[in-house]
């Protein structure tokens, strides 16, 4: 798995390309932890994304509440249509905000 991060403002996007699983997903959790104190939205970039384990799904509820708890918000972008659906079967596309 690769992260790209960029920022402008207070919005902070995270491009996640490859594969997020068990062995991944602490890395982009770590990342999201170290989020700056004035980031109040956050852009989840995953049109590279090929997999998403429920590690990976994990890490992402957990960002959307960090973002709530901030007032803020965390936006999912570019997912293809395999990652969706596992975003769907799960449960937490209604949760989750895709854009």
């Amino acid at each position: 798995m690769e992260i790209k991060k960029s920022s402008e403002g207070n919005t902070m996007t995270l491009a996640i390309s490859g594969r997020l699983e068990t062995v991944t997903a602490p890395q982009l959790d770590a990342e999201i932890q170290a989020l700056p104190e004035g980031v109040s939205e956050l852009l989840m970039e995953i049109s590279t994304l090929e997999y998403v384990s429920s590690a990976g799904l994990r890490v992402f509820l957990m960002a959307h509440k960090k973002m709530k708890s901030r007032g803020g918000a965390m936006k999912i972008s570019g997912a293809n249509a395999s990652v969706k659906k596992v975003f769907d079967i799960t449960g937490f596309s209604p949760i989750l905000n895709f854009v």
